[in-house]
């Protein structure tokens, strides 16, 4: 299956892009030593919002990633032309149906579906006609949010809140649990492009769920983490004289690092998850380059505004096996005399790619692309592949020729 990767090198200053549930910078070991980590999770949900802010996937392409269905739902038959509470029980009832609303009556007040869900308004959309083409039916069969939440005091409710997820799930009436099943197995993602790429995992309906395109490695640092601790204050504007000003201390970890970076596009997957759609197609493999290179998480970004670009970044298309770099650092680098980490990582990296070429060989290459920002001998020597373009060409060379190996 074709395959578009891309390895990026990416120095941050001191920043906290990424922290673990303690707060302090997320960590992996590698190579026996302890790295900086930026994680895929983090990475992934910079680059899908930056599809949208960035204007670079049109609204209609994209999808959220949500617990509100029932209300995105509600406004979606509102659209249709049922009042507020018509909408609202024909949407609560369908989701309930679908076995995807959170039925505990501790939550009744946030009537919200029991799993985070990535979808797009054109499948709400799709539900909601199918919804109010059976509308009067439906309402017929629907039950008041009471009955769904009980939430009094009398014995009924009190049953009706001791039963089981499962059986709270068979009190939906049969005509919205036929509806709901039916409506998940016609989800149809076919042209939201973040879907496409991310995938979307549904234990309700697997035949609604997507196999990702887009695979993101975890980034580590290409060398031994060193961690700072940030001792800071706030001062109190209003301390009277003589006063202590502190109104606020604390500390944080932060560090820097230059991190090894990797994505991979299956071509073959990302075409067959947009129905083979040419125009969705290569709006979402130049999001995906963009979005690798310029989309950042946001953690800290008042406090150290660690807006950087990669120094690097490799983009190959090759055939074969998709083929990750990050054993060029099994050891890490050090900064020597004449050569900071980026240049000793860069190196490094085209070293490998060296290595690779002679021993497995790299027949599969079809074509490769890099933008560099440093002294051209750091990779030119050892011999890192491709065309060193100015990276919107490079970007832009690498989407034209992708899209002739989609296996459309």
């Amino acid at each position: 299956m074709p395959t578009l990767e891309i390895h990026m090198l990416h120095q941050l200053p001191p920043s906290l892009i990424n922290r673990d549930e303690d707060g302090q910078p997320k960590t992996a070991h590698f190579g026996g030593a302890k790295r900086a980590r930026w994680s895929s999770q983090s990475a992934k949900r910079a680059m899908r919002l930056h599809f949208g802010s960035s204007g670079s996937v049109p609204v209609e392409h994209l999808s959220a990633r949500t617990r509100k269905i029932p209300a995105l739902l509600t406004e979606a038959l509102v659209a249709l032309g049922h009042n507020d509470l018509q909408a609202h029980t024909l949407a609560v009832n369908t989701v309930w149906g679908a076995g995807l609303l959170d039925t505990d009556p501790s939550r009744a007040a946030l009537k919200q579906s029991n799993v985070l869900l990535l979808i797009s308004d054109q499948e709400i959309q799709s539900i909601a006609r199918r919804v109010h083409e059976r509308a009067d039916e439906l309402l017929a069969a629907a039950l008041p949010d009471h009955a769904i939440w009980p939430t009094g005091d009398d014995d009924e409710s009190r049953a009706t809140a001791r039963k089981s997820k499962k059986e709270r799930k068979a009190d939906c009436p049969a005509a919205f649990r036929e509806l709901g099943k039916e409506a998940l197995r016609r989800l149809d993602a076919t042209r939201a492009a973040d879907i496409a790429l991310f995938g979307r995992m549904m234990a309700q309906a697997p035949e609604a769920g997507v196999d990702g395109a887009l695979h993101v490695a975890h980034a580590i640092g290409t060398h031994s983490l060193v961690d700072d601790l940030d001792y800071y204050t706030a001062v109190d504007d209003h301390a009277a004289p003589g006063e202590a000003a502190t109104g606020f201390l604390d500390t944080a970890s932060l560090t820097s690092a230059v991190f090894y970076r990797y994505h991979s596009l299956q071509l073959g997957q990302l075409s067959a998850n947009l129905a083979h759609d040419d125009t969705v197609l290569e709006l979402a493999v130049a999001a995906a380059l963009n979005a690798s290179v310029y989309a950042m998480p946001t953690a800290k970004q008042t406090s150290t505004a660690p807006w950087t670009r990669p120094s690097l970044v490799l983009t190959v298309l090759r055939l074969d096996q998709p083929l990750s770099l990050a054993n060029a650092f099994s050891r890490p680098v050090r900064a020597d005399y004449g050569n900071d980490l980026v240049s000793t990582s860069a190196r490094a990296l085209a070293q490998h790619w060296g290595t690779l070429g002679r021993t497995w060989g790299h027949d599969g290459v079809i074509e490769s692309w890099h933008t560099w920002t440093g002294e051209p001998e750091a990779i030119t020597g050892p011999g890192l592949p491709g065309k060193d373009l100015p990276i919107r060409d490079h970007l832009a060379a690498a989407t034209a020729r992708a899209l002739l190996h989609t296996g459309r």
